[in-house]
């Protein structure tokens, strides 16, 4: 099911205001995209990485060229980046269905993520449950949102990066 109108409403509120570079975990079939696209400046850049066939078609049919997609794996996203010039966002945002991945590619999800993070950037996820709070908050001060209006109803999980700690 596409992301309803409510959970794309929430999840645009935790997009940063001045965001320029972002990168996507899993677009689906681009609805969130299409709404990163109208609020990115002219010069942004948007970079998706999508497994499904079906997906990358319907992605691949945005006809926007400040959008870059990629037919692999989130878990490559660091690689991908690199070869495309790209080396910090702004925010990065997923809708991989984290649940059906092992407990190792959560957390080395999250820690690259964080790792590609510009200093005030953002991880949103939004997923069906809640379990990825517990892997975000390694790595990120942790909020959550909670859409039920979405058919499923989201838990909507924004990971902001932490400041420079003085004291460890």
């Amino acid at each position: 099911m596409p992301s309803s109108r409510f959970a794309v409403q929430k999840i645009v509120r935790f997009m940063p205001p001045d965001m320029k570079y972002v990168l996507e975990y899993g677009p689906g079939d681009g609805v969130l995209t299409r709404q990163m696209l109208d609020l990115l400046p002219p010069d942004g850049k948007l970079l998706a990485i999508e497994t499904n066939d079906n997906m990358c078609a319907e992605v691949a049919a945005i006809n926007d060229p400040r959008l870059v997609l990629i037919k692999g794996d989130a878990t490559r996203a660091a690689e991908y980046a690199a070869a495309h010039g790209m080396s910090k966002f702004d925010m990065v945002i997923s809708g991989i269905p984290f649940s059906m991945l092992p407990s190792r590619v959560r957390q080395g999800t999250a820690k690259m993520t964080e790792e590609l993070l510009a200093p005030s950037g953002v991880f949103v996820v939004y997923q069906t449950s809640p379990l990825m709070v517990r892997y975000l908050k390694m790595y990120f001060d942790v909020q959550v949102a909670f859409e039920p209006r979405n058919v499923p109803p989201y838990f909507i999980m924004c990971g902001r990066k932490r400041g420079p700690q003085l004291w460890r």
